[in-house]
């Protein structure tokens, strides 16, 4: 029995390309947002975003645009569906797909009786938001006049849509609900990690991952002060891989389901009276775990969790200072800050350290999380040997 009859082989992600339409979005005047709000749907469907793509009000643009990305399984177009002679989209979709545009009367009707409920006039050029490639199936639209459609070209499902993201993204959910049902996005392989750069850390990553001979594709992502590392595959499919970039990342990894030092240790801190000084990130860091619940103030400097003093719980006292100048300092973009987090729990005491660039009144958010993923570390792994130094 071959291997192909033991495993099958993965079913491909269905992909899907973005196209929105507009003078305002290229010149800048309006932020595209629609794109984002299309891929998160898509994604929820099943769908693999390949492409954004943005052109302007020019019939030839939108045509050459929609031709190149019908090789994807769907393509959703956002924008240009006004009354107005530079409202082209639905002209340049025709052209694009070769189809004559027609009359639809029940759109033409909706068009009439939406201004004329709002006491508006209905001018001529309204009748363009009627006309529709042929054998499109129209979405209404309860937030406007402009309504959209829904085609098939080849293998490929095409979506219209107009650039209001209040008409726009309701539409596009009913879109989806027509042809695509709703599915949970598979997971990948991930680590959020602390204290690592982007590059020195992808190098590492990419010669382990060409090693491996797995054929999956990794992935970074820097947002300060994370860098996120990702598998183009399912936790556990490659094991041998996985344990090597553990490794690789070994004291460094916050998550590895994509959340914060915060959201882990809210998670972690259940039933934990911690006590903290926070004079480190100037109370940052006492205000964000204060919104989780995990501190209640008790006095200038320090505060103390949910669990003390009327219910005891885990006592955890956690003290965090800094070695050299601050980010307050004239060359506050300039040089590092050497970071020190002093954990105290039952079975002794760890202290933890990471040196970080001083970027400037930011760092204070790099310190803040790195105090609570020190605490998150002493109780995960209670000290083996009280005053423990671990970078």
């Amino acid at each position: 029995m071959s291997i192909e009859e033991i495993v099958p082989a993965p079913v491909p992600e269905p992909t899907a390309a973005v196209l929105t339409v507009g003078d305002e979005l290229l010149s800048g005047e309006v932020a595209d947002t629609n794109s984002a709000a299309a891929s998160i749907a898509l994604r929820g469907r099943g769908y693999r975003v390949t492409e954004h793509r943005t052109v302007g009000d020019s019939l030839g643009a939108i045509s050459a645009a929609v031709r190149s990305l019908l090789h994807a399984d769907a393509v959703v177009v956002i924008g240009g569906l006004g009354p107005t002679s530079d409202d082209v989209t639905r002209f340049g979709l025709a052209d694009a797909l070769g189809r004559e545009l027609e009359h639809r009367a029940e759109a033409w009707d909706a068009v009439v009786e939406r201004l004329t409920r709002f006491g508006l006039a209905v001018h001529e050029s309204n009748r363009r938001q009627a006309l529709f490639p042929e054998g499109s199936e129209l979405l209404p639209n309860a937030n406007g006049t402009a309504w959209g459609a829904l085609l098939t070209a080849g293998d490929t499902r095409v979506v219209l849509l107009p650039g209001p993201p209040k008409e726009c993204r309701p539409m596009l959910t009913d879109a989806l609900d027509r042809f695509a049902a709703a599915v949970v996005p598979a997971d990948r392989a991930r680590w959020r990690t602390l204290g690592l750069i982007e590059g020195d850390v992808a190098a590492a990553v990419d010669e382990a991952v060409a090693d491996s001979g797995t054929g999956v594709t990794p992935s970074y992502r820097w947002h300060y002060p994370f860098v996120d590392i990702g598998l183009s595959c399912p936790p556990g499919a490659h094991p041998a891989l996985e344990a090597r970039i553990d490794g690789i990342l070994d004291g460094h990894v916050v998550s590895r389901a994509g959340r914060t030092a915060f959201e882990e240790l809210a998670l972690a801190a259940e039933g934990t009276a911690l006590t903290l000084d926070d004079r480190l990130t100037e109370g940052l860091l006492a205000e964000r775990l204060g919104r989780l619940g995990l501190l209640a103030p008790t006095g200038p400097g320090s505060l103390t969790g949910p669990g003390s003093p009327t219910s005891p719980g885990r006592p955890v006292e956690a003290a965090a200072w800094a070695e050299g100048p601050g980010p307050d300092t004239a060359q506050e973009h300039a040089a590092t800050w050497d970071l020190r987090c002093s954990v105290r729990t039952s079975d002794g005491s760890r202290t933890f350290a990471l040196t970080v660039p001083r970027r400037g009144p930011e760092v204070r958010e790099y310190a803040a999380e790195f105090v609570a993923w020190s605490v998150l570390r002493a109780l995960r792994a209670p000290a083996q040997h009280p005053d423990r130094t671990l970078a």
